[in-house]
């Protein structure tokens, strides 16, 4: 499983630390949040909605340079739209890698 890492976010941020660390600490919380919406948009059932917050979450998910993740997030924004919830676990794998990775970092 690949592991996420903060080289695009340094990449973008081209040495300019303050950028990075307003990144990261904007991206923490819409992050946390965006997880719990997720959760309880699914808990109801709701998969048009799910299908748009993982449209949001996919775009972390790429800060974070994780591309095989984005390309399940890609692939279960699509697919949660028809009610197939193949990919759940998947994603939820990337939720925890990347809740993880970010409960880690220290600002």
């Amino acid at each position: 499983m690949e592991l996420p890492t903060l080289e695009y976010i340094k990449k973008l941020a081209d040495g300019n630390t303050a950028f990075e660390n307003k990144l990261l600490e904007t991206m923490k919380a819409e992050f946390q949040e965006e997880k719990e919406t997720y959760f309880l948009l699914l808990a109801n059932g709701k998969h048009e909605e799910v299908s748009n917050i993982v449209h949001k979450i996919k775009h972390k998910i790429a800060l974070l340079s994780l591309e095989k993740g984005y390309e399940i997030a890609t692939n279960y924004e699509e697919d949660i739209k028809k009610q197939n919830t193949n990919l759940q676990l998947k994603f939820q794998e990337i939720l925890n890698s990347m809740t993880d990775f970010l409960n880690q970092i220290n600002q």
